[in-house]
């Protein structure tokens, strides 16, 4: 009889874990079959796989069916008639998806033989696992190594990662730490994941759905942080999301100048982007039942902070009190990262109008100088997508 990776007799054909794959394509000829063939290498083969290939007009269907008809386990695929990106593509893949556990999976990457065996051990082990993500090698064009690994690359250190096993919602609330071909999560907890939101305002675009996966399901259970590759990355100028583009760690007076020079608009705040998507999250744990107590006060405590930090006084001389207020809290170093924030904060430049501050906050929002506590509800206008500082 096969043997589970922690031991576990197992017999054919019977698993008391269903592990299906979802899978978003486009225009991925070139390097999805390598990606397919590393499925089939998997020492535990999913039970099926869900692939939505966003309108491709290369010869990525031809592949996926190639690979359909030999799969030891159903594919199923489905082709949208136009393209709709990435984040909906996925969306549709994981509610398609009947297994319990949903591993996600891109088109240009190549899993690692063992990676569903230790996830499905992983779940099987802790049933108040929500999800699990991993650290993974890069590769190149060519499919060789690098020296560094994707955690190495992104500053990920043993520290951090122990601190996001005891308090995942507060690291990952304002880190991009899981990157989605690394991540696996447990299928009862789509319904507080989908629909992905959109429609905050006309102006904001749907947060990518690996930063959306990891700040709900960090909220909403133990997050397991897998300090080994499962996975190698591929790095290439084709790729919708590279790692350049996503949280590496840049210095802090690299930081420190480009919010110095960028003035803060309703159209360039990552802090109310992001702000934005922790209350819809809050909202959604709360109205499933998934969230009480002290994990709730926990979550709380991340938004108000947030929400301080996006209504800055305009004048950097009365920002002095309430930023210091906040350090001798201890907020900065808990909730942001610490004295690098703060300095971005006192020093970046406010919006030059009144008006232009108006439309990035609201009205009935206190300013950070104020002492109330803020709202908790989700400002109006943003655009991007990246991970605050």
């Amino acid at each position: 009889m096969p043997v589970l990776c922690d031991g576990a007799e197992q017999v054919e054909g019977w698993r008391t874990v269903q592990v299906s794959v979802a899978m978003a394509t486009w225009q991925g000829e070139r390097f999805l079959p390598e990606q397919l063939a590393s499925l089939l290498d998997q020492t535990r083969l999913p039970d099926e796989m869900v692939v939505i290939d966003d309108a491709s007009t290369d010869g990525t269907r031809e592949v996926l069916e190639a690979f359909r008809a030999i799969a030891p386990f159903p594919v199923v695929i489905v082709t949208t008639p136009n393209r709709q990106g990435s984040t909906p593509a996925f969306a549709r893949a994981i509610a398609a998806a009947t297994g319990d556990i949903i591993a996600l999976a891109d088109q240009d990457d190549i899993w690692l033989p063992h990676k569903l065996a230790h996830l499905e051990a992983i779940f099987e082990r802790d049933p108040a696992t929500t999800f699990a993500f991993s650290d993974a090698t890069l590769i190149d064009d060519a499919g060789e190594a690098t020296e560094a690994t994707m955690w190495q690359v992104r500053r990920f250190t043993p520290e951090l990662q122990e601190r996001v096993r005891a308090h995942p919602f507060t690291e990952i609330a304002h880190r991009f730490l899981a990157t989605g071909c690394t991540i696996a999560f447990r299928r009862e907890l789509r319904s507080v994941l989908l629909p992905f939101p959109t429609g905050f305002s006309s102006t904001i675009d749907p947060m990518v759905h690996d930063r959306w996966l990891s700040i709900v399901l960090s909220g909403a259970g133990r997050v397991a942080v897998v300090d080994e590759p499962l996975v190698a990355y591929r790095i290439h100028v084709d790729q919708q999301i590279g790692l350049n583009s996503i949280s590496v760690a840049l210095p802090l007076f690299q930081r420190y100048l480009r919010r110095l020079r960028a003035p803060r608009t309703d159209t360039d705040s990552p802090r109310v982007y992001q702000l934005t998507h922790l209350v819809e999250a809050r909202s959604r744990l709360i109205s499933k039942g998934l969230v009480g107590g002290a994990a709730l006060e926990e979550i709380d405590a991340v938004i108000a902070h947030q929400s301080r930090r996006c209504h800055p006084a305009p004048s950097r001389i009365r920002r002095v009190a309430p930023i210091a207020a906040e350090l001798i809290r201890g907020n900065y170093h808990r909730y942001s990262r610490g004295w690098s924030s703060a300095l971005i904060d006192l020093t970046e430049r406010a919006p030059r109008s009144r008006r232009e501050r108006h439309d990035l906050v609201r009205r009935d929002d206190p300013p950070l100088e104020e002492p109330a506590e803020p709202r908790i509800e989700p400002p109006r206008r943003s655009t991007s997508c990246s991970a605050p500082h």
